[in-house]
């Protein structure tokens, strides 16, 4: 993949609570449960995420996503 997010990118509501879930600590089982969600919903809104902001990992992508403002720390 490569390393540079696509300009412009945008992600959903729903993928930013996703990853902002994550990034509070919150476990993939523990996010689903808080956004009423199921866990595969979870796994799809991530890797949603990834392929948008062209991340290798969970946690690449929410690091992108603060870098770039879609989220917040």
């Amino acid at each position: 993949m490569n390393d540079e997010p696509e300009a412009g990118v945008l992600l959903s509501p729903r993928e930013c609570e996703v990853l902002t879930s994550l990034g509070q600590g919150l476990t993939i089982d523990q996010t689903a449960s808080a956004l009423g969600i199921k866990r595969v919903t979870v796994d799809l809104h991530i890797k949603n995420a990834k392929q948008k902001l062209n991340a290798n990992t969970r946690e690449h992508a929410l690091v992108t996503a603060i870098q770039r403002g879609l989220i917040s720390p």
